[in-house]
């Protein structure tokens, strides 16, 4: 996924591994649906709303993360808006997502998978999706561009690779193999079920995107003011 190809390698001063060389790129996967929560005691219904209770309550407001994306994408949202907001970060989205429901973090940035059980029952508030149109999962929320916001410069997504020096003939039995099932409209119809919508390339092409997600995370985090450790 993009956590450990284009994040992790920003997150270490010395990184124990080179994503452009230490694996070879198959195929493309995908790109999965994260929405923007917040728990229901907070006054906001859409963005502009959480800012303005964010600025009138610096540092009150915290927000949990549990995963690559949700740190530097909460991080850039925040920024963007102008905000000060406290980070809480959990090793995985499950526990994260126990704090949010009880009230002890307010916000979090999640993949569809982990917050939609909680806002279909109404324990959760949506306040936009990152993705650049609106979700066919929650049609009724916005996305962060028409809740004001740039389009997001990074996303969630994954892809299919090998270790490194894989045989070409191997490479391209498992691309053939893989694209021809993202395509059976029945796989892709599961997907969707799961915010994840299906995209299989050639290896070049995700060698290319590879390049380039490794680039734009990188800056993205600098913007978001994330440094290495």
């Amino acid at each position: 996924t993009n956590s450990p190809m284009s994040v992790v390698p920003h997150l270490h001063k010395q990184p124990l591994y080179d994503p452009l060389v230490d694996f070879t790129p198959i195929t493309f996967l995908g790109r999965s649906t994260f929405f923007l929560v917040v728990h229901p005691s907070v006054p906001a219904k859409n963005f502009a709303e959480l800012v303005a209770h964010a600025k009138a309550n610096p540092k009150k407001l915290a927000y949990a993360t549990g995963n690559t994306t949700s740190i530097v994408g909460t991080a850039l949202i925040a920024k963007q808006g102008g905000i000060e907001m406290i980070q809480v970060p959990y090793k995985t989205e499950p526990q994260a997502i126990t704090d949010l429901l009880s009230g002890q973090v307010q916000v979090m940035l999640s993949a569809s998978t982990t917050v939609m059980p909680h806002i279909q029952d109404g324990k959760l508030k949506p306040i936009f999706t990152i993705l650049p149109a609106r979700s066919p999962l929650l049609p009724d929320v916005p996305s962060l561009v028409e809740a004001g916001l740039p389009k997001f410069p990074v996303g969630p997504w994954g892809a299919f690779v090998g270790p490194a020096k894989m045989p070409k003939d191997v490479i391209e039995r498992l691309n053939k193999e893989l694209v021809a099932i993202f395509v059976k409209p029945e796989v892709a119809a599961q997907f969707q079920k799961y915010g994840f919508t299906a995209e299989g390339t050639t290896p070049d092409e995700l060698a290319a995107f590879l390049k380039d997600q490794l680039k734009v995370w990188g800056e993205t985090m600098k913007i978001a003011g994330i440094e290495p450790q």
